[in-house]
């Protein structure tokens, strides 16, 4: 049997594991093992190793078997350096750290569907609906759809002067908000516009369009990027979903990363994804989400 190496993702992120015991005789067993840290840390309880059957040692660390539970597996997604650094500068919002002030990427988990407040110009709900065909193309994993009945929605844009759906905008011009639960899948979102401000319906359109881009990931914008790229702090020009635009947008949706994790596991997943590429090139590198 080929040795398959895994990342493995419970809930948030386990990040070393192997997927098949490389002993076993038995072709039709689908556990997984992982450290007896991670095990206890998912079970809250210690592994029974009474049975060597349960367990198995390699490189001084004890592997726990696991039954194989809902997953999906795919293969890890590398990328350079360079690009991890910007991809972090934008996914980590340091504005809303957690209460052990740490940083965790945010996503939506499950499809976002939008309601459109009446008072929002024909023009711009237009081009709204053509920019998330836009950049929710090629992104399997982001599904986003309109609604027009509000009951059905869990994503509301509205104006001034509308019904206030949430009151943390209440005295906002132009802002987004957003709902999470305690594994960073983001499960409402908001934007609202001051139609005074915003007076005409492309600078309406536009500041929609970064708002929502924005929301996607709780993304912070960043001083390193063209002001075109809707990822940049720049206020000067026309903003223009750019190839790294949808290539930032893409990896955060990807499920070769692991989800809603904190800076440092990120870092220490990537870390540990090259030293196991380096010193098994020809064995092919996994992630497994398990919900």
């Amino acid at each position: 049997m080929r040795n398959v190496f895994l990342f493995t993702a419970f809930f948030l992120c386990v990040t070393t594991a192997l997927a098949q015991h490389h002993g076993s005789k038995n072709s039709k067993d689908k556990r997984i093992f992982i450290s007896i840290d991670e095990y206890v840390s998912i079970f809250k309880k210690e592994p029974d190793l009474s049975d060597p059957k349960n367990y198995f040692i390699v490189h001084g660390d004890t592997l726990v078997g696991v039954e194989n539970l809902k997953a999906k597996v795919v293969p890890f997604e590398y990328k350079d350096a360079n690009f991890l650094e910007t991809y972090k500068k934008i996914a980590f919002n340091d504005n809303n750290k957690s209460k052990d002030g740490k940083t965790r990427l945010k996503y939506w988990k499950n499809g976002i569907k939008i309601y459109l407040s009446e008072s929002v110009p024909l023009s711009t709900q237009k081009a709204l609906k053509r920019f998330a065909d836009e950049i929710s193309r090629d992104i399997d994993s982001l599904h986003i759809s309109f609604k027009k009945n509000i009951n059905e929605a869990n994503y509301v844009i509205y104006l001034n002067g509308d019904f206030e759906y949430n009151t943390s905008l209440e005295n906002s011009d132009a802002d987004y908000y957003l709902n999470w639960n305690g594994k960073n899948q983001i499960t409402k979102g908001y934007i609202k516009i001051n139609p005074v401000v915003f007076f005409t319906e492309t600078l309406m359109t536009e500041k929609m369009k970064e708002l929502f881009i924005r929301s996607l990931g709780h993304f912070k914008g960043t001083d390193e990027l063209n002001c075109s790229s809707f990822y940049s702090i720049c206020t000067e020009g026309e903003k223009k979903f750019s190839i790294l635009d949808r290539e930032i947008l893409k990896y955060h949706y990807s499920y070769g990363i692991c989800k809603g994790v904190d800076e440092e596991t990120f870092d220490g997943l990537h870390e540990n994804a090259n030293k196991l590429r380096k010193n098994e090139p020809n064995i092919p590198h996994m992630i497994k989400h398990i919900e």
